[in-house]
């Protein structure tokens, strides 16, 4: 038989105590006896019953002094009390009850009367104590919920009362006490300009019970935080109440904000990098045709200048293609190992030049070395960009700060910087005492042709260049700025260790000389393949021609042997210029390659050519940038142009 129930009867008669131990452990309880109020207290502090059959005449200790000890010692936590007594004074019922006993049983017992009040009170008991565990454990979650928790009654007509529950986040997020939020109601904390978003989830809350939305709520000081809230109806004390629970969504806002951006970037630069391969050959033709030109006119020619600003606006055209494909992130960066520090001090005179006598340029740098691996040229252009905008920002004169330091930022730091490689970080600041910005042009800073400059003042590409290229060099850009208290640009780079100067490359800024190797030379472009074929046989270099991989293939085995070095365009139809050389190496008719392209680097990196050893030259190019290439990948140690 399952135990109903532990009991413990205190009585100073034996026959008493037998009698209902008997009547009870027959029925399935467990029964203590105890013959004093002292061996009571005793037994109950050993092992608590559930419930306590409590004589109230008894030598020493009377029931009523047992009773006050035990509420005293126990509290609320208490077993239930029923007073025996043989008594039928009334008064002492009346007292025995008011001390907080649950019943009185009088002398002789009816069994049914007694078995009934046993089991009633018991199970009250245990069910007293389940609820006591379960308030406990839902005020502990309750409390220790990391999400703002708030209970409010629906007053008649849908309309939120005051609230009656709140947990400690709900106070430290919004900043009230307790006492102070629970004079306030869901409409008090919202901020200027949500009424219609909660009035439209109080009825969707009304309608259906449940709702979730995003509001923004408003703290003490005045502060705003976005929320995403959950809420549900339920009833208490015979009245609708909600419970609504309030997440700050303030990172993920700002995670939002950043994936927007990028998908921004991500559709530009889907579109420059298709026009790039085209539009870069075009240029390629257009540069080096006029380059031919411009030796072929004596010097005191008038067309000499003509030519002179054909290259000039190439070479603009040239700028303007890299810049769109920096912001978008698909550029090919020429990276080396560079002292940030370097950078920033050696364009600090140019800096002073170019921004004008009435900003102060402050330069502070870090003691140590602050080496990145970046392209130079790129992040020269971050610093101009950065500083221009500065001086735009201060049209009445002020102070433009740049500031370099090593920081090993903690484990957290990098939760809300995904991007950024864990370690040790260059940091540059660029900071201005300018006119700062508000919330909504920070939001859109960095997005290509956003720009607060008047009509044919400002293009919109300089900050979202800044950001492309520092993306792409593995970093981070952020902005600290408020209107009327100037703004901070903070560019994080990985730290890597410096490496030894290369000696060699020192040697390769000799003059180029007349070449004398055999050169297949792989163009699918008409122009371009005319165009070198024309620089190649004009600095005195053997050359074969071919249209394609297929036909360069063909023209390989019907040579019969290797020439010097393969020079091939990279995305052609058919077979690659990477395949196509690694097929040729496999013959054993090539040992060295220069691949050229107008794609971008994502396309480049697809086909393998961007590997350490591989040279490369992206177009647009000079007749010279491609000279001093092929002399390099001819001359260099036999693995600098591998195949």
């Amino acid at each position: 038989m399952a135990n109903k129930g532990e009991i413990l009867i205190v009585d100073d008669s034996a026959a008493s105590l037998a009698q209902i131990s008997s009547m009870l452990a027959g029925e399935g309880y467990s029964v203590r006896t105890a013959e004093s109020g002292e061996l009571a207290l005793s037994a109950a502090a050993e092992r608590p019953p559930e419930l306590i059959l409590l004589d109230v005449r008894m030598p020493g200790l009377d029931g009523f002094a047992v009773f006050n000890r035990l509420k005293t010692e126990r509290g609320t936590g208490a077993p239930p009390v029923i007073f025996l007594t043989a008594a039928t004074d009334p008064d002492e019922c009346v007292a025995g009850l008011k001390l907080g006993a649950v019943d009185f049983i009088t002398k002789p017992y009816d069994r049914e009367s007694l078995l009934a009040k046993a089991r009633t009170h018991i199970e009250l008991f245990r069910l007293r104590k389940t609820l006591k565990q379960q308030t406990v454990k839902y005020k502990a979650l309750f409390e220790n919920s990391n999400d703002a928790i708030f209970v409010y009654p629906m007053e008649p007509g849908g309309r939120p009362g005051k609230f009656t529950e709140v947990n400690d986040v709900a106070c430290a997020s919004l900043g009230y006490s307790r006492e102070e939020l629970l004079t306030l109601t869901p409409a008090d904390i919202g901020a200027p300009g949500m009424d219609g978003k909660r009035e439209a989830a109080i009825a969707e809350i009304a309608r259906s019970g449940y709702a979730v939305f995003e509001v923004t709520q408003s703290t003490k000081d005045g502060r705003s935080i976005p929320v995403e809230v959950s809420s549900r109806v339920f009833q208490f004390g015979g009245r609708p109440h909600v419970l609504s629970i309030a997440r700050d969504i303030t990172e993920r806002k700002r995670l939002e904000n950043r994936l927007r951006q990028s998908q921004k970037m991500e559709t530009v630069g889907l579109l420059a990098g298709g026009v790039a391969h085209d539009f870069n050959n075009i240029l390629s033709a257009i540069m080096c045709n006029a380059g031919f030109l411009a030796k072929d006119i004596a010097p005191g020619d008038p067309k000499l200048k003509d030519v002179k600003e054909i290259v000039t606006a190439s070479e603009r055209a040239a700028a303007l293609t890299h810049q769109l494909l920096a912001f978008s992130r698909r550029q090919i960066l020429a990276t080396q190992v560079v002292d940030i520090n370097g950078l920033v001090g050696g364009m600090t005179r140019l800096l002073k030049r170019v921004i004008g006598e009435e900003i102060r340029v402050a330069v502070k740098l870090h003691p140590s070395p602050c080496t990145a691996s970046v392209d130079p040229g790129q992040i020269e252009q971050v610093i101009m960009n950065l500083a221009l905008n500065a001086r735009d920002a201060m049209s009445g004169g002020g102070t433009i700060a740049l500031e370099t330091e090593i920081i090993n930022p903690p484990e957290e730091f990098f939760d809300t910087r995904p991007d950024l490689p864990k370690g040790p970080l260059v940091c540059m600041r660029v900071s201005d005492t300018g006119s700062g910005m508000s919330k909504e042009i920070k939001d859109h800073l960095f997005e290509p042709f956003f720009t607060t400059k008047e009509q044919g003042k400002g293009t919109g590409l300089g900050l979202s260049t800044a950001f492309g290229i520092v993306k792409q060099s593995c970093g981070d850009i952020e902005v600290e700025s408020e209107q009327g208290k100037g703004s901070v640009f903070t560019v994080y780079l990985p730290l890597v260790e410096a490496q030894p100067r290369d000696k060699e490359k020192d040697k390769n800024d000799r003059p180029l000389g007349k070449g004398h190797e055999t050169v297949l030379f792989v163009e699918d472009e008409e122009s371009l393949r005319r165009l070198g074929e024309r620089i190649l046989l004009s600095s005195g270099y053997k050359v074969l021609v071919a249209t394609d991989g297929q036909a360069a293939l063909k023209l390989m085995d019907e040579r019969g042997k290797p020439v010097d070095l393969l020079m091939s365009d990279v995305v052609m139809p058919g077979m690659s210029g990477r395949e196509l050389g690694l097929e040729l190496a496999r013959r054993k008719l090539v040992g060295r390659a220069l691949y050229m392209s107008g794609y971008t680097d994502e396309a480049i990196v697809k086909h393998g050519v961007l590997e350490p050893g591989i040279a490369f030259i992206y177009k647009p190019y000079t007749v010279e940038a491609l000279l001093k290439k092929l002399r390099e990948a001819l001359d260099g140690p036999a693995g600098q142009a591998k195949v």
